[in-house]
């Protein structure tokens, strides 16, 4: 019986799922279950999910109504935790930008560091070094540090890349009560998340850097999701000053 579980949100991705290549390579790399979790997609990603399923014997979740990335991702985590047997759970962008390889790394240095009593975070942090393949956007990667950095001058112990795909948690009461209520911001609540798990007042965190990411072109920000976020900095920051 497998012990960790990752739930994968999707919302309109029918055309990236196609045959499911990149979901089929988890389920052969990766020692553990699966979640996919549709966000009230309106193409055939639905369908298609429930035919990868089926040969990667994964568990589908149908959001009736689109709720976005955290909220999908919210369901997920309460139906992997429901089931009372994961030591480990996590979420992974649906888009491939972590190879199944780097996915499946990362899940055996989290089962290490989250063995740990005082660890209760783990983020495969896409920190561009010397001798890693790390490729981002320059556009998308210095707007969300300049975003970040302003959120990071107004509380404590702010991880260096929050919004990564890739995030694991050692199943505690503490990650129950975390993602009880609904989150209160869609572009940040992976830092809404770690902040219910006391980040701030705790070293509770760790970030490993990964050796291989590629920037997937087909998420666009359009002006009304720029208009978004930065009115979502402000409730972010409200909420981090409560925690």
């Amino acid at each position: 019986m497998k012990s960790s579980v990752i739930v994968i949100p999707f919302f309109n991705e029918a055309s990236r799922i196609m045959g499911g290549e990149y979901l089929k390579e988890l389920c052969e790399l990766v020692d553990a279950d699966f979640i996919y979790v549709n966000d009230g997609s309106t193409d055939k990603t639905l369908l298609k999910l429930n035919e990868v399923a089926k040969i990667t014997k994964a568990k589908v979740i149908n959001l009736e109504k689109n709720s976005g990335k955290g909220e999908a991702v919210r369901a997920g985590l309460k139906e992997a935790l429901s089931e009372g047997r994961y030591r480990i759970v996590g979420y992974l962008d649906a888009d491939g930008a972590f190879p199944a390889l780097e996915v499946t790394n990362n899940l055996t240095k989290a089962y290490k560091v989250l063995s740990r009593s005082n660890i209760d975070i783990y983020i495969a942090s896409r920190i561009k070094m010397s001798g890693r393949q790390v490729e981002r956007s320059l556009v998308r990667h210095y707007l969300s540090r300049l975003i970040l950095t302003f959120i990071g001058f107004k509380t404590r112990n702010m991880p260096y890349d929050s919004q990564s795909g890739l995030k694991f948690f050692r199943t505690t009461e503490r990650l129950f009560g975390a993602i009880y209520t609904p989150f209160k911001t869609r572009w940040f609540f992976d830092l809404e998340l770690m902040s219910r798990l006391g980040f701030q007042k705790k070293d509770c965190t760790w970030e490993e850097p990964v050796t291989t990411w590629k920037d997937i072109k087909g998420s666009k920000i359009g002006m009304r999701s720029v208009f978004n976020i930065f009115k979502e900095i402000f409730v972010i920051i409200r909420i981090l000053k409560k925690t």
